[in-house]
């Protein structure tokens, strides 16, 4: 995770190491964040535009990492989750294990 988060700093040069501490800091905090809330837009916009990095992060540490572009919301699970789209709608069900 280390290297990865060294790889994208180098690549995009305006991304500083301590930005996707922030993203990953406040969802953490937040277990989701909105797109249309101002508190969370900066971390939303941060995680969505290098999605691959933190899905893998979430998943190192067990958990997984949804993101429903409809409803424009990031989300984390710290259980075994399904999700089903019934009528347009994006339905988590979560498995406790």
């Amino acid at each position: 995770m280390l290297r990865d988060l060294r790889h994208l700093c180098e690549h995009f040069g305006e991304l500083e190491a301590d930005d996707l501490r922030m993203a990953a800091r406040t969802i953490l905090q937040r277990q989701f964040l909105l797109l249309e809330r101002n508190r969370d837009r900066e971390a939303y916009r941060l995680i969505t535009n290098h999605f691959n990095y933190f899905t893998n992060l979430f998943d190192a540490l067990g958990w997984t990492l949804y993101r429903d572009d409809g409803f424009s919301i990031i989300v984390y699970f710290l259980v075994r989750q399904r999700v089903l789209r019934v009528y347009g709608w994006s339905i988590a069900l979560c498995c406790f294990v």
